[in-house]
């Protein structure tokens, strides 16, 4: 998908989105004759969808000289039913869907004051009654609502509080009103988190610095500001980028980038970013960090070694090909062409020892100077890479860890909880995919290390042997001791079960999703349910209704005091929609953006196989 944010200079709004399937909407054109050149450069003789925010001159003034550009098939679409510059414009309602094709829904969730789900909000003047429109792609969200007010009649709060209750999460949000004083106000802002903010200047007054230091808020921090051109007005915003030209944003529904476009633009290219809700899709199984020992002398052993565990399901791997860094050297994983099987842990440590295969199936691989550079157990990172390199990007990293103070600013968005965990990346409960690293233990003694949790070894850690199955003296050859024996008393339940049936099911058959979660008094909390597979990614609501994208199947819970057990979905499959597919269940921290399972406190999937 495609939005051409196009710089008219000082007439006002335009935006053209060619959509997935080859459509393609025109959202506001203030003027015509930028939008024409547009077009015609691209090759588009036929606009598919039009919309007119609100009847602004600024907004509108353009469509007059589109007449070539539109038949009897374009749709057109405003707040209200009339004419203006030769378009007859159907009204649109808020929760009205212009435009849907499998993963991509093009829907109006505000208009005239009424706001999807419900609300609304008397308008008093024009620029209230702006049409809003959320444009979704996968994971991928673009929110653009023409001149939409934050005070006064306020629309952006209460749009802000539905917007929030649906769960999305804005990848892109193009800033309401030129960048008013009076628009984007900071209720909304945290409500939405937009991830990118789009501005199309208007005359020489706006932007104001006002919505830059809102969008910049330390609640918000949008990690940039694109603007068509410089106004002249005095705003100002480190992370911004004046395009001086046309802006275009491209999305595969799972990335996006940004982008100078046409003649006489500045030259810029901003991405890939990954789009903000990846929401419970999961990728393929890959390497992941398992357990970290910085001995620092206080172990017998004197050694310090991190083990590596590669999941069922995952691709055998080189090992020599990978590389591991601590940000001050980088070596490969191993010296030679050694192939790690998925299913099996290898152990990289700093006390010599054989290479090969031991009785208990653990592979053992002496990596020189593993403890050189850097490594403390007071200030320290880890990283397996694709590339040798002690700065890794994104794109290079497998799996990561950083403990201790030194902030390890790879990228932003690092958990809030003092772990210094980076974003995205898993390690822990190889099981769960995700876990804690701390000074203490969160969890029992570990049995199989597959099975165990990562813990940080320090000073203050005055764990016994029996806290790890494999300690550094396993790493030098002696395999790892057989697991306890098994407890006495029955293994706590899982917090979180989601159970499917039939798990087979074939078209017109009835399908069933159950849940259920343990007590939990923890904190305030949302609930997910989402299926995601071949038709697309959809939420069970409240009721057991399908919704497309992600929305909480309950919002801002303030406990769980008994164990919730209820069937959550009962519906007939129908027909055309074949294909394997995955019911996965969430628990997240109440209003925290969900972009994947490791946001998760507890979570649990099953796979649907529809015949």
């Amino acid at each position: 998908m495609r939005i051409y944010f196009i710089n008219l200079g000082t007439s006002g709004d335009a935006a053209l989105i060619v959509l997935p399937d080859g459509k393609t909407m025109l959202i506001d054109a203030g003027a015509a004759s930028p939008v024409k050149n547009l077009l015609d450069r691209l090759g588009i003789g036929k606009l598919d969808f039009m919309v007119l925010t609100h009847d602004h001159a600024d907004h509108y003034s353009g469509f007059g000289g589109l007449s070539g550009y539109r038949d009897s098939n374009t749709k057109s679409y405003s707040y209200k039913t009339y004419s203006r510059e030769g378009v007859y414009w159907n009204k649109i309602n808020a929760g009205e869907v212009i435009h849907q094709n499998g993963e991509l829904t093009v829907t109006c969730v505000a208009s005239n004051g009424n706001i999807i789900g419900g609300g609304y909000v008397n308008p008093t003047d024009e620029n209230a009654r702006s049409v809003v429109l959320l444009v979704k792609y996968r994971g991928f969200d673009y929110l653009t609502g023409g001149d939409l007010t934050g005070v006064g009649p306020n629309v952006e709060d209460r749009l802000g509080d539905a917007l929030a209750a649906r769960g999305e999460a804005i990848d892109i949000y193009k800033v309401h009103h030129h960048g008013s004083r009076y628009s984007s106000n900071l209720y909304f802002l945290k409500k939405i988190m937009p991830e990118f903010a789009l501005v199309s200047t208007f005359g020489s007054s706006h932007p104001y610095q006002e919505p830059f230091d809102r969008l910049n808020h330390a609640d918000v921090h949008v990690t940039r500001i694109f603007q068509t051109r410089d106004s002249g007005s005095g705003a100002w915003a480190a992370n911004r980028t004046i395009a001086n030209g046309q802006i275009l944003i491209e999305t595969d529904g799972a990335t996006m980038t940004f982008r100078n476009e046409g003649p006489g633009s500045v030259s810029f290219l901003h991405g890939p970013y990954d789009v903000d809700e990846e929401v419970y899709v999961e990728g393929p199984p890959h390497l992941l960090i398992t357990e970290v020992a910085v001995g620092d002398h206080q172990y017998p052993e004197n050694h310090d070694w991190i083990e590596l565990y590669l999941p069922p399901g995952a691709d055998p791997i080189r090992l020599d090909q990978l590389f591991w860094t601590d940000l001050d050297e980088a070596q490969p994983l191993a010296t030679s062409a050694v192939m790690l099987q998925p299913g099996k842990v290898v152990i990289l440590h700093d006390a010599g020892g054989n290479v090969g295969w031991d009785p208990g199936g653990w592979y053992n691989i002496y990596v020189q100077n593993v403890a050189g550079g850097d490594w403390n157990k007071n200030d320290d990172q880890f990283a397996v890479t694709r590339t040798k390199t002690t700065a890794p990007d994104r794109q290079s990293i497998i799996d990561a860890v950083v403990w201790g103070g030194r902030d390890w600013t790879m990228w932003s968005d690092q958990a809030s909880d003092g772990n210094h965990l980076i974003d995205r990346f898993h390690w822990g409960d190889t099981a769960a995919g995700s876990g804690r690293f701390s000074t203490t233990d969160d969890g029992p003694a570990v049995g199989p290390i597959q099975n165990g949790y990562a813990q940080r070894i320090d000073t203050e850690d005055t764990n016994s042997a029996a806290d790890w199955i494999v300690r550094a003296t396993h790493s030098q050859g002696t395999p790892p001791p057989p697991p306890p024996s098994p407890p006495t008393h029955a293994p706590p339940p899982p917090p979180l079960r989601i159970i499917v049936e039939p798990e087979s099911p074939s078209e017109g058959d009835t399908f069933a999703v159950r849940a259920v979660a343990q007590p939990y008094t923890g904190g305030r909390f949302d609930a997910y349910a989402v299926i995601t597979g071949p038709a697309g990614t959809f939420s069970i609501a409240p009721g057991g209704a399908l919704r497309p994208g992600i929305v909480p199947l309950a919002a801002n819970v303030g406990a769980l005091p008994a164990v919730y057990d209820e069937t959550i979905l009962r519906m007939t499959v129908p027909g055309g929609v074949s294909g394997d597919y995955r019911v996965i269940g969430g628990l997240v921290e109440a209003g925290r953006r969900v972009r994947g399972t490791v946001d998760a406190f507890a979570h649990d999937s099953r796979p649907v196989a529809v015949r």
